[in-house]
């Protein structure tokens, strides 16, 4: 009977073990790791995310706020390239905001990394240097007025060299993918979801992604020549060290997205304050090889 009793248990425990690897869930460090294969079932946070109190928008972090793109090509990041790529950002923007009545901001964000261009003022991984842009449009009634407008933020993605991209947990993020395996080629992400979640900002007091993160959707992609190929579960985040330095300036990250900690916390003001498009805004990636 003893004997009976103690296989019985083994055979229990077992189960129980069994059955919780079926049942990981987004808090699962799995979720967050690239290059392991996931899927809604088990990474999709089941409720859309509370958010914290706003922010104001300061522009903490920033090299430059809120230039026009005839000022940004003054402070020397050329607009030629750049007003011709947010074309698709803003007809995206355009749908999002039809509809929309009295005056609102409609957002995004661009990560570019560019091959020994555009080096001062942030880190150079690899003689490759990358920015985040945020960028925003008003809105009346849905129409848009005026010019758009972006802010310049020090960032990198993985080790920077954009041909790496497909490389789990070392390169940068692809700016080119599919969402599924059959899906098309697209190259834009959804900012603050995840599996169709609205995860917005979270704040976060672990090193890895103090202050806080954003994440990235889709939270799986596959390359769009080989779909056997996959990465996942990005995010624009930050990082510190023990002392309590941003690790944006001398440590990569797997593919993430990283500013450094006051970048996160400027970008957050434009979240609050510039992005009333929340759950549809998106982030395109440029890789300038």
């Amino acid at each position: 009977m003893r004997r009976l009793t103690a296989v019985s248990l083994l055979v229990l425990v077992v189960a129980m073990l069994h059955v919780g690897a079926a049942r990981a869930d987004y808090t699962d460090p799995a979720c967050e790791q690239d290059g392991n294969d996931i899927s809604a079932a088990n990474c999709a946070p089941p409720a859309d995310f509370p958010q914290p109190p706003a922010d104001l928008d300061l522009c903490l972090g920033a090299v430059y706020c809120d230039l026009t793109y005839s000022l940004l090509d003054v402070a020397g990041f050329s607009s030629v390239n750049m007003q011709d790529e947010d074309v698709e950002a803003i007809d995206d923007l355009n749908v999002q905001m039809a509809g929309t009545s009295g005056s609102s901001f409609g957002g995004w964000v661009s990560f570019y990394d560019y091959h020994n261009e555009k080096c001062s003022g942030t880190v150079n991984f690899n003689n490759h240097c990358a920015w985040l842009y945020h960028k925003y449009r008003i809105y009346v009634n849905g129409e848009p007025e005026g010019q758009t407008i972006t802010s310049v933020f020090p960032a990198s993605s993985g080790n920077n060299i954009p041909n790496d991209k497909w490389t789990p947990d070392t390169g940068p993020i692809p700016n080119n993918f599919k969402a599924s395996a059959g899906g098309s080629t697209r190259d834009d992400y959804r900012w603050g979801r995840t599996w169709t979640t609205k995860t917005g900002y979270e704040p976060r007091d672990d090193d890895s992604y103090y202050p806080g993160r954003w994440h990235l959707d889709p939270g799986q992609i596959y390359n769009p020549n080989d779909t056997a190929v996959h990465r996942n579960a990005f995010f624009i985040h930050g990082g510190r060290h023990t002392d309590g330095s941003s690790r944006l300036w001398d440590t990569p990250t797997h593919g993430c997205i990283r500013l450094s900690i006051e970048g996160i916390r400027g970008l957050k003001g434009k979240w609050d304050n510039k992005t009333d498009n929340k759950g549809s805004a998106k982030a395109y990636v440029r890789l300038k090889a």
